[in-house]
């Protein structure tokens, strides 16, 4: 799943609608389908039921009946942002996908520049205007003086791997009057996957660089 708000703790999902899928008739394209290269994966389930299918991003087509969570920007290719079976997977099923991937080198991505395109910038750069403050700096502190998008998330990435203690659990409660995400940043400094991966996605948002929490 992709989430583009946050809000109080929660991730959410604006505009976003549904639609069916029939491995038959349908296939999708890729927002971006330039230098990219099919490929085939076969995934087995080991969960008891679920409905998610699990794929890379890029996925164009797999071979069951499902349903598509979209997100349809203006001017742009839909972006999927859930892919839902229906009916749900049980333990042993198979299913196939092909998704068109991507795979650029580093010298690559310091090279990608920002002229990002609108829909990217008007949907992936939302901070809640109550920690963005806090959040920037810390981010401007971080990352300030890296030059590109990638170094500067590569030293994001670095400081949360070892500021943040990773814990299965949060022992304390965070205050009621303050954002979980920045108490577990800030003060609290353990944490699970997803405040390492909502603080990370939202300093880069502070620093002007589209993210999105998957």
């Amino acid at each position: 799943r992709v989430y583009d708000q946050y809000i109080n703790g929660q991730w959410s999902n604006t505009n976003v609608t549904h639609q069916n899928f029939d491995p038959e008739v349908d296939e999708l394209q890729t927002v971006d389908p330039l230098r990219r290269n099919e490929a085939i994966f076969t995934v087995t389930m080991n969960f008891p039921r679920q409905e998610l299918i699990y794929a890379p991003s890029g996925t164009i087509w797999i071979d069951r009946e499902s349903r598509l969570a979209i997100a349809s920007p203006k001017d742009s290719v839909p972006e999927v942002t859930a892919w839902l079976a229906n009916p749900g997977l049980v333990t042993g099923e198979t299913y196939k996908v092909r998704a068109m991937i991507t795979n650029p080198s580093i010298e690559e991505l310091r090279a990608a520049g920002t002229s990002y395109p609108n829909w990217v910038t008007d949907r992936y750069l939302q901070i809640p205007k109550e920690i963005e403050p806090q959040i920037r700096t810390l981010a401007d502190r971080i990352a300030g003086s890296y030059i590109t998008p990638y170094d500067k998330a590569q030293a994001i990435t670095a400081y949360l791997r070892t500021e943040i203690k990773y814990t299965t659990r949060l022992k304390e409660t965070p205050p009621s009057f303050e954002d979980p995400l920045l108490w577990v940043l800030l003060e609290y400094k353990n944490g699970f996957c997803m405040y390492s991966a909502s603080a990370e996605v939202l300093m880069l948002r502070s620093l002007g660089i589209p993210a999105r929490m998957a």
